[in-house]
């Protein structure tokens, strides 16, 4: 995990799967980068890709948050990508 180049929170630590996205603020000009991060390049990473597939088949990013200040700290994984949702009356 590297640390987070957001100021959000203090001490957070982030981890980018299958894609980097580098957002930038509107009043900038400059265009979000994306970046494609080939499988396998973390340990462990297999884990987070498996619950990935699972949740969203074929998903575009995955980004884990840890945050230390918690006692024991704590996670947060968002997974990214397209869903295709269909309603019907059952």
């Amino acid at each position: 995990m590297f640390p987070s180049v957001s100021q959000y929170a203090d001490g957070r630590l982030e981890l980018h799967l299958r894609r980097f996205v580098s957002l930038t603020g509107a009043k900038s000009g400059r265009k979000a980068k994306v970046k494609v991060i080939e499988p396998g390049r973390y340990a462990g990473a297999e884990v987070i890709e498996a619950l990935g597939e699972k949740l969203l088949p074929d998903f575009h990013q995955a980004l884990v948050l840890f945050y230390p200040a918690y006692a024991s700290g704590a996670a947060q994984i968002n997974i990214s990508g397209r869903a295709k949702f269909s309603v019907s009356d059952c």
